[in-house]
């Protein structure tokens, strides 16, 4: 294994996330990115800042306060990996992601966002997701 480390200054306090990602392509042959449009809490997918490489549609369920699931069709295979993050004030990460191969071909991302306090809050944020590629 190669030892490999992240260093990250910043001059004042600032938001930034880092993933690592192993045995998967970070530009995956295919994936899909959505971003949220609307106002909290009747967000949607914005078609306009969204794509999936396969074709496959996008679906936003809202969970709860703050609590959201992103289903992505046509990409669901095991292995790959989801991102998520806030496009405004506060906080979104990915809470879980579950692939469903064939027949559905389906990947659920569920995200969490919070406020700068901590509280559960409906944010716009949006997702990213990779599957590895066919062998």
């Amino acid at each position: 294994m190669h030892n490999r480390a992240l260093r990250v200054h910043c001059d004042r306090d600032t938001r930034w996330a880092a993933t690592h990602v192993e045995r998967v392509v970070p530009a995956g042959e295919v994936g899909a990115y959505a971003q949220t449009t609307g106002t909290a809490p009747d967000l949607r997918i914005d078609p306009a800042r969204s794509h999936n490489t396969t074709g496959g549609a996008f679906t936003l369920h809202r969970l709860g306060v703050g609590q959201y699931r992103v289903v992505v069709e046509g990409v669901g295979t095991w292995g790959g990996t989801a991102f998520s993050g806030a496009t405004e004030s506060g906080y979104c990460h990915t809470q879980g992601r579950q692939a469903f191969p064939a027949p559905l071909g389906e990947v659920w991302v569920d995200v969490r966002c919070v406020d700068d306090t901590g509280a559960l809050a409906d944010k716009h944020f949006g997702i990213a997701t990779i599957r590895p590629p066919d062998r």
